[in-house]
Order: C-alpha cells, then sequence, then structure tokens
C-alpha cells in the first residue's frame, strides 16, 4: 500500500480498504447467521426425537416397574442405547430417587464424586439430558432420566456452515475482484490521469492531454476537459509570462537608456547654462551698469531661469515617474519665500504689461519645516503659467491660513490671473502631463505642458492638494493648501535672503577642480568676489597633487573631468588625508548631473555636500559661508 508524502492514502487505497473490511464483515455475519440458523433447526429436531424416545421407553417401563422385574427395566433401556448411537445413558428412578434401573453408565460410578463431573465436562453444545415423569393411572411411580450426546449435530452444523460459507464467500469474493476491476477502469484511472495531470502542472512540467475511455463517466470526461483547459491557460500564461518578462527588460533597458539620455542632455544643456547665468549674475553685481543694460541684463537672467525650469521639469517628471522624488524638510518662512519669488519673476511679467504683487496673510507662522525648494517650484510653475496666459492685468500671489491643530498649520497658497481662462471641459485633464487648455494655446504659448503635472504630484507628495477655478474669458484661480509643521522660533532663527550684490565678503582658501574653461573663469569670478583665495586644477588628477601638497579650507569638485574624475579625485584626497592624518577638508560637488543616482553616488564616495549647475552665486555663497564657518567635522 502506497501513501503519499503527507501519509494519507490514495483514493485506490481507501477504496480497496473498504471493501476488503466489507467483505469481512459481510462473510463473519453470514457466517454467524448461517451456524445459528442450522444449529437450531437441528437441535430442535434432535429435542423432538428426543422427547419421543423418553416418552416411549418411559411407557415400556410402567410394566416391569409394577412387577419390580428391574432386570427387565434394564434391558428395556440397553435396548434403547442399542437402537440410539448418540444416547449416553438412561437411568430410572423411583419416587424416593433410588436407581432401579440403569443403562450405558456402567462406566460411571453413582457413588464416584466424580460421576457428575464427568457428564458436566462435556460442552453444552454436545450435551442434550431430558427427565420425563413414569406415571400410572394419574400416579406417579417413577422417573427416567436420560442424556444424548450431540456432537453429531455440531459436527453436522459445522459440515453445512463450511459449505454455506464458501456458497457466499466464493461469489463474494468474485463480486469483489468485478468490483475491484470496474473501480479501477471507470474510477481509479481516470483519477490517476487526473492527478498525474495536475502534479505535472504543478510542477511546471507540459504533459500530454487527458484522453478518457468512451464508457467513462461524463462526469470524469468533464474534469479531464477542464484540466486539459487548465493546461491550455497556463501554457498561454507562460507565454504571456515570457513575453511580459521581455517587455520588462525591455521597459528596464529603455528606462536606463532614458535616465542616462536625460543625464547626459542635463550635463551638456547645464554646462553652458551655468556659463551664461554665472556671468549674467556676475554683471548684476556691476553698479557701473545704465538702466537700459541692467534691464538686458535682468530679461537675459529671466531667459535663462526660464530655460533652467523646463530642463529641472523633465527632470523631475522622469524622477516622479521613476519613483525616486526625495524631499527635504528644512526650516523657512513661507511669506518671505512668497515674496522672493514674487520679486524674482516680477520682469517677466512686467515685460508682457503685467502687473504682479503678493498678499501675505498677517497671521502665517514666521517660520515652517518643510521643503522650500519644491514650494518655491510649484509657486514658480504657477505663476509663469498665469503669465504665459495673460497679456492684462494684475496677477496676484496670496497667501491664507486655514487653520493650526497640533503644531501644523494649514496653509493656502492662490495664484490670481486675468487670463484667458480655461474650460470646464479641460480643466479635469489640466493635471494631466504634457496637456494644456487647447491645442491652439499650445501653439500660441508654447511650453511642455509638464508644469502642472509635476505641481500637482509635488504638491501631493508634501501631503496637499492642489485645484483650479477658471472660466474663459475671466481668468484663473490655482490655489494649492499644504500641512507645514511650526517650528519653535526661540529654537530656529530663518536666514534673510540676499541677493547677489549684497553677499557679504568671505574668507578662506579654496580648491576648484574644473575642466571647462568657461565653467573655471564664472566659478573663480565668484569665488574672488567672495573675497576667497582660490587655486585652480585642471581634472582631478591635478587637484589630488594639489591637495597633498597644500592644505585648503574646502574642496569644490566636479565630475566629470579628464583622466581622473571627481569621484576617484575625493577618494584619492580622502586617502591622502588619512595617510597624512589630517582633518577631513569638505568636498562640496559642482556639477551638471543632478539625477538622485548622481547625488548618492557623490555621498558615497566622500563628499560632504552638492551643488547642481548652473550655479548661483547665492547658492555657492550660503553653501561655502556653511562649512568655512563650521568645524568641518569628520564624515560619519
Amino acid at each position: 500500500m502506497k501513501f503519499s508524502k503527507d501519509t494519507r492514502w490514495h483514493l485506490s487505497a481507501q477504496i480497496s480498504a473498504v471493501l476488503v473490511i466489507t467483505c469481512i464483515l459481510v462473510a463473519l455475519t453470514g457466517d454467524h447467521f448461517v451456524r445459528r440458523l442450522e444449529s437450531d433447526y437441528l437441535l430442535t429436531k434432535l429435542s423432538e426425537k428426543n422427547q419421543q424416545t423418553a416418552q416411549l421407553i418411559a411407557s415400556t417401563s410402567i410394566l416391569p416397574i409394577l412387577q419390580s422385574d428391574f432386570d427387565e427395566l434394564d434391558a428395556h433401556l440397553s435396548a434403547a442405547l442399542s437402537m440410539d448411537s448418540t444416547l449416553l445413558y438412561g437411568r430410572v428412578e423411583d419416587h424416593e430417587s433410588r436407581i432401579i434401573g440403569i443403562a450405558g453408565e456402567e462406566q460411571y460410578d453413582p457413588h464416584a464424586p466424580d460421576y457428575r463431573l464427568e457428564i458436566s465436562k462435556m460442552p453444552d453444545a454436545m450435551f442434550q439430558h431430558l427427565t420425563q415423569n413414569i406415571e400410572h393411572d394419574g400416579e406417579h411411580i417413577a422417573t427416567l432420566h436420560m442424556g444424548w450426546n450431540t456432537n453429531e449435530v455440531v459436527q453436522q452444523v459445522e459440515h453445512h456452515v463450511n459449505k454455506i460459507r464458501w456458497i457466499l464467500i466464493t461469489p463474494l469474493i468474485l463480486l469483489a475482484l468485478f468490483y475491484l476491476l470496474s473501480l479501477r477502469i471507470f474510477i481509479l484511472t481516470p483519477v490517476r490521469k487526473i492527478n498525474d495531470k495536475l502534479d505535472a502542472m504543478a510542477a511546471g512540467k507540459r504533459t500530454k492531454d487527458i484522453t478518457q475511455h468512451p464508457l467513462i463517466s461524463k462526469e470524469f470526461s468533464f474534469l479531464a476537459y477542464i484540466v486539459n483547459r487548465l493546461q491550455a491557460l497556463q501554457d498561454e500564461e507562460a507565454v504571456t509570462r515570457r513575453s511580459l518578462a521581455q517587455s520588462i527588460k525591455k521597459a528596464e533597458a529603455a528606462n536606463v537608456t532614458k535616465n542616462e539620455f536625460l543625464g547626459v542632455v542635463s550635463h551638456e544643456l547645464r554646462t553652458p547654462i551655468n556659463g551664461v547665468l554665472g556671468s549674467l549674475e556676475l554683471l548684476l553685481k556691476d553698479k557701473n551698469l545704465s538702466a537700459e543694460q541692467l534691464e538686458q541684463i535682468q530679461v537675459a537672467h529671466s531667459s535663462t531661469d526660464s530655460l533652467l525650469a523646463i530642463i529641472s521639469n523633465i527632470l523631475d517628471f522622469s524622477n516622479i515617474e521613476a519613483g525616486k522624488l526625495e524631499l527635504k524638510q528644512l526650516d523657512f518662512n513661507l511669506g518671505q519665500l512668497v515674496d522672493e519669488v514674487g520679486s524674482m519673476l516680477s520682469g517677466s511679467a512686467k515685460n508682457k504689461g503685467l502687473t504682479l504683487t503678493t498678499n501675505n496673510a498677517p497671521e502665517l507662522p514666521d517660520t515652517l519645516k518643510g521643503d522650500p525648494m519644491r514650494v518655491r517650484q510649484v509657486l514658480s510653475n504657477l505663476i509663469l503659467n498665469a503669465i504665459k496666459f495673460s497679456d492684462q492685468g494684475t496677477i496676484t500671489l496670496e497667501t491664507e491660513l486655514l487653520g493650526i491643530k497640533d503644531k501644523v498649520a494649514t496653509i493656502k497658497v492662490l495664484v490670481r490671473d486675468m487670463g484667458i481662462g480655461i474650460a470646464s471641459d479641460v480643466q479635469k485633464d489640466l493635471f494631466s502631463s504634457f496637456v494644456q487648455a487647447d491645442t491652439s494655446s499650445t501653439r500660441r504659448h508654447g511650453g511642455t505642458g509638464l508644469g502642472l503635472s509635476i505641481s500637482q504630484k509635488l504638491v501631493q507628495a508634501m501631503g496637499g492638494v492642489i485645484e483650479v477655478e477658471s472660466e474663459l474669458g475671466r481668468g484663473s484661480v490655482f490655489s494649492f493648501t499644504l500641512p507645514l509643521p511650526i517650528v519653535d522660533q526661540e529654537k530656529t532663527k530663518t536666514p534673510t535672503a540676499t541677493k547677489p550684490q549684497d553677499l557679504p565678503q568671505l574668507s578662506g582658501k579654496l580648491l576648484l577642480a574644473e575642466d571647462n574653461p568657461v565653467n573655471k573663469m564664472v566659478a573663480m569670478k565668484m569665488l574672488k568676489s567672495f573675497g576667497l583665495e582660490a587655486t585652480h586644477a585642471s581634472n582631478g588628477k591635478v587637484a589630488c597633487e594639489l591637495y597633498r601638497e597644500n592644505e585648503f579650507d574646502v574642496v569644490l569638485m566636479d565630475i566629470q573631468m579628464p583622466e581622473m574624475d571627481g569621484h576617484e579625485a575625493t577618494v584619492c584626497i580622502r586617502q591622502c588625508e588619512a595617510e597624512q592624518k589630517r582633518k577631513q577638508t569638505p568636498v562640496i560637488a559642482l556639477t551638471a548631473n543632478v539625477l538622485s543616482e548622481d547625488r548618492a553616488r557623490c555621498f558615497s564616495s566622500g563628499m560632504n555636500d552638492f551643488l547642481s549647475k548652473p550655479i548661483r552665486m547665492t547658492d555657492l555663497h550660503e553653501t561655502l559661508k556653511r562649512w568655512l564657518e563650521a568645524d568641518k567635522p569628520d564624515i560619519k
């Protein structure tokens, strides 16, 4: 008998066991029933015969008893024993229980202590004892005792039972064999085929379809059809899975190619923009510019900012789609940030004949915690949209405090314009990627159609919601609501923003590793304007050699350089510090590679900070000030 791995019996073993037990029970029950029936019948017949014999002997014994002829009485009893081979003994006792006649008991001594014991040793089923009263004219004159051996009857019963037992068992065995054969053909074989097919499917193996005999029941045929169909579906699923795996590989490869492409495009665009933006910011520091020159430089600066915003939107969109959006938690003043954005974009509004005003709620908390860069990005996108789609009127940037609960302020920021408005049927798709109000607007105003989509995802990532209310020809109101934790003013002091021309002087010695001549020129002039002493290295190898021979307060490290890139140069610098037992010098990455993977790699190679190109003077000044004034702790 076979057992499955979980010790449960197979169906064939279970049915066979039930059948065997059933046959045994039927045989035992039939045997007992026949034996009891046959025994009762034969013993009843024997009892009737023996009773008649006892009555006959009793009637023939009256005369010898009356004549006291006990020899004659013994002769009668002996004649009865000779005529009936099963009669063991005959004994006649008078009314005083004295034996007056006896036959067949010569071997038994009535006075011996084991006389009764010898008779009692015989099994009840093999011995029958009868007592018959002998009467004359209604008067009891003696008692006849007779005993028969019923062993012959018992043997006869056993003989009959054996015959009947074989008569019962033989067809039962034949019936069981026929049943087992039918069970094997019509049940066990179909079940085994289905089970083997399912086991093969579970193991991922492909086997032939199940074919059933025409006499197999409809139920098993239907089960076989279902299993075959399951196999077909599994085959289709396997094909789909392989196709899906190939598609996933292609998509992953395409995503890698896209990221590489975006990284290259970002680097190649940001590198020249860094030179343009840096040069414009340096020109803005020149106090000898005429009003017309200053206006032209501001227009160029604003246009460069717009181009940079488009590049940033494309990269942000890629990061958001890949689930790699990173949010910082910094202390900032929202009212101040709103004023800065309004001031920064007021020139763009003025160039179109528009007025940009800001209106901050007076009850706004001074210091909040969140990601000011992302808030600034959303504000810039909404205001630039308002400027783009407005030809006249005023654009208003407002803030409202909706409430404070558990030291979390719920703040609503609104951008109102008097532009062309948006149709109601377009508003539902307005925050989708690459969507604008209509195709004519796209042709007239241009744009990537990513600003609102990115803004919505950024606001949602910060735990807020963004909404729009608009009507064609009557302008639009874009608003977003953010929950921002309130920062204790006694613990934190929010720094005030400074313009490029108002940056304070710094002191320190810097090493600049930059291979691009334009970027080198711009960076060196920025550092000089900060009052810093800077040494230039044309690649990472030169930077490592200069660092080994000199001491610097900060290292500004470009990433993509010939001979030795920025990562290798940083590792070289850290090894030099370990060999010379010097304190770690802050290494700040200056790179046009702005993807999250690039930032992570910079920190893993041992850099302390990260500035993306194009580099703004205010950002560079703030970063250098922070590290120059720090105690330069070792990187953990």
